[in-house]
């Protein structure tokens, strides 16, 4: 393969917070290639809560057993953030196949994944990568999630995706296992995967074409 590069949780790209985003750029950059994703950006924070103050008394010395009295505002509880990983933009070749108008859901029964907004004339997918296990428990991120979401949707009106692209019934799974991926992340040699049966873009956009 030419321009492999060895890659490894220490040595991540500037940016990216782990093995798993890389990844999933990997399956973007063919969507891109295929002309199905215009590009992707890095996610912004979002503010959910705002800080909570209160009025606390202070004590300020005048002079010798002399002192004033003053009533200051103090953050009392920190406001609440997030910030999700990707921004994609699907091009209008993916309307209805790989992702669905957020606003105007169709009841046809479309094997969409993606639910996207149209801003500025582009269709928008905000999405955060987070995969649904850890050594075999929940993660704490999983228990939050749900809640961040509808804040985000409520607030912000921006849905977010929760991917995960590695496990079984996961992003890779449902759709398809971009080559790089293919190869160990170390050394130019075949991957083994047990958790699904890696189809190639190809494949996957010939399997679901009557629905395009």
């Amino acid at each position: 393969m030419i321009g492999f590069k060895s890659l490894t949780k220490n040595n991540l790209p500037e940016g990216r917070d782990s093995l798993q985003e890389v990844y999933f750029e990997w399956w973007l950059q063919e969507l891109i290639d295929t002309g199905y994703v215009v590009r992707y950006e890095r996610s912004f924070r979002y503010k959910l809560i705002d800080s909570v103050f209160t009025n606390k008394l202070s004590f300020k010395p005048i002079k010798k057993d002399s002192i004033r009295h003053l009533i200051v505002q103090r953050e009392f509880l920190k406001s609440w953030t997030y910030e999700p990983d990707y921004d994609v933009y699907w091009s209008d070749k993916s309307y209805n196949f790989l992702f669905q108008n957020i606003d105007y859901l169709n009841l046809v029964n479309f094997k969409t994944l993606f639910y996207a907004k149209l801003v500025n004339n582009e269709w928008l997918t905000v999405i955060d990568i987070k995969p649904k296990s850890f050594r075999g428990g929940s993660m704490s991120s999983s228990v939050k999630f749900p809640l961040i979401q509808k804040m985000m949707f409520l607030i912000h009106d921006v849905y977010v995706h929760k991917i995960s692209p590695l496990d079984k019934g996961g992003l890779f799974d449902k759709t398809f296992t971009p080559q790089r991926y293919l190869f160990q992340d170390r050394r130019m040699i075949n991957r083994k995967i047990s958790k699904w049966i890696p189809r190639k873009i190809v494949t996957f956009m010939k399997e679901n074409s009557e629905d395009i």
